[in-house]
């Protein structure tokens, strides 16, 4: 209870009298009646400097907090649309995805090895090639949960495509003196014992195609789509065959 407040019996006795002291001398023009006196002290409290900054500091870390949540939010909404676009097999939708993520947070290790991937089945061996120098400087990545398997298996194709290099520079040669049976013969080899070396595959249909085998050519595109639908490079080989096979 409010120390010196008028009980009941007194406001019947001076209802036109400051609520807190009961003075008859209180300021007309507001809805509580109160003399100047206690208007004064009830309005003009200060705020101690301590208190003041104290609120300011909040407000600021509040709204940065906000910030910073929808920042991980997104983040977080980007990463499930990454993982999904990877599942169904759309590469470059998931490599969007994980480099809007990475240029927030460049040290998301989980969303460079989604990277990794992402660019390897886009044939980005140059950018993936560079995250995996990084991924050799960090080791613990490898037996990260979740991480593991997809770096096991990255590093399978990657050994398997850097392998067949020696015999993809032959077949490169034989296709520009014109040798086609011989780039043909090769080239097939090195698809079979590796479909995921998508240069191989992109010049035995170029090789197909000069061979005017555009059945074979085309067969050729729709299993790399088949490992990536959004491929870009099958994607223009494609429309190329369907173009010239008309």
């Amino acid at each position: 209870m409010i120390e010196n407040a008028p009980n009941e019996q007194e406001e019947q006795e001076c209802p036109d009298a400051c609520f807190q002291c009961n003075s008859p001398d209180y300021e007309p023009g507001y809805t509580v009646r109160l003399c100047k006196t206690c208007r004064k002290r009830f309005s003009r409290y200060p705020l101690k400097k301590n208190i003041l900054l104290g609120a300011i500091g909040l407000g600021i870390l509040f709204a940065f907090s906000l910030y910073r949540f929808q920042d991980h939010f997104k983040a977080a909404i980007s990463y499930e649309k990454g993982i999904t676009y990877a599942d169904n097999r759309d590469f470059v939708s998931a490599e969007n995805e994980f480099q809007s993520i990475l240029k927030n947070y460049p040290q998301n290790d989980a969303s460079k090895v989604h990277l990794l991937t992402a660019y390897f089945y886009n044939n980005k061996l140059g950018a993936a090639d560079s995250i995996r120098n990084e991924l050799e400087k960090n080791p613990s990545l490898r037996y990260k949960e979740d991480l593991t398997e997809e770096v096991a298996t990255f590093k399978d194709l990657w050994d398997k495509t850097q392998a067949q290099n020696p015999d993809m520079v032959i077949a490169g040669e034989y296709l520009d003196i014109n040798r086609l049976p011989e780039a043909d013969s090769l080239l097939r080899k090195l698809v079979h014992a590796n479909p995921t070396n998508w240069t191989a595959s992109l010049l035995l249909s170029k090789c197909l195609r000069q061979e005017q085998k555009y059945t074979e050519a085309l067969s050729i595109c729709d299993r790399m789509l088949s490992y990536n639908h959004q491929l870009p490079a099958a994607l223009a080989e494609k429309a190329i065959l369907l173009k010239t096979a008309k």
